[in-house]
């Protein structure tokens, strides 16, 4: 399993690897590092919870954006509880670190929200779903500059509103409680009249036709053994152990 993992250099490996035995072994000095099962279920039970466990409680990681985002990556964490936790206010600067580690160069808009969406249940509050749509409409236009015409910022608010149309297209479309289906016709004039968007109608079709063909959705493998054995060593590798 072990000739599976990438590492830089042999070094590299082997520390970690004595780092790992050292934890799975029952050090006393690093037996507060590997309470990770003890951190996933408390974040599966509420986020926050599991955040404050591995940042405060223990010290597992340093409480900072880029950390916490990198632990919100691990598929045994609950997505939807990801999800409403990138959703809270407070926490719009771990939204931002997640967004900054995707790249969604060359993509169509709908294809980007689509894999911003893969690894976490869309929150089910309107503000937290705002917010979300918010940062990846800005990651996005950050990524392909010349997607729309207008100037950086108007091209994010234009990104934003046609995530948000997207998304309400979303579950109209897949949602088998919705019994009246909103039409090419009429998500098209939405966004043209409510949303004040001169987009280009062909453009806006095709949104129309992906989406309503293809549900965005979360979706996320299990992890094999050997991915769960490579992330948690690369998260060991890490972590600042002191000396």
């Amino acid at each position: 399993m072990f000739d599976l993992l990438e590492f830089d250099c042999l070094a590299k490996c082997q520390s970690v690897c004595w780092k790992w035995k050292q934890v799975i072994s029952g050090s006393p000095t690093l037996a507060p590092k590997a309470d990770f099962h003890k951190a996933v279920y408390l974040f599966n039970q509420k986020a926050q919870l599991g955040v404050d466990f591995v940042t405060k409680s223990i010290g597992m990681i340093p409480d900072a954006p880029d950390d916490i985002a990198r632990f919100l990556c691990f598929p045994q964490l609950d997505r939807q509880q990801v999800g409403m936790y990138l959703g809270e206010k407070c926490n719009k600067d771990v939204l931002r670190a997640v967004l900054a580690t995707q790249d969604f160069c060359g993509m169509h808009l709908d294809d980007g929200l689509r894999k911003c969406l893969a690894n976490y249940r869309p929150v089910q509050t309107t503000s937290g779903m705002r917010r979300i749509l918010k940062a990846f409409a800005v990651r996005f236009c950050d990524c392909n500059p010349h997607y729309f015409s207008e100037c950086a910022d108007e091209a994010s608010e234009t990104a934003y509103l046609l995530c948000f149309a997207m998304m309400m297209l979303n579950t109209d479309a897949h949602n088998s409680r919705v019994q009246t289906k909103m039409t090419r016709q009429q998500f098209v004039a939405y966004i043209s009249s409510s949303l004040h968007l001169r987009v280009n109608i062909a453009y806006l079709e095709g949104l129309f036709d992906r989406v309503t063909a293809h549900e965005i959705r979360p979706e996320v493998a299990p992890a094999g053994s050997v991915q769960i054995v490579r992330n948690a060593l690369r998260w060991v590798a890490s972590i600042p152990w002191s000396s």
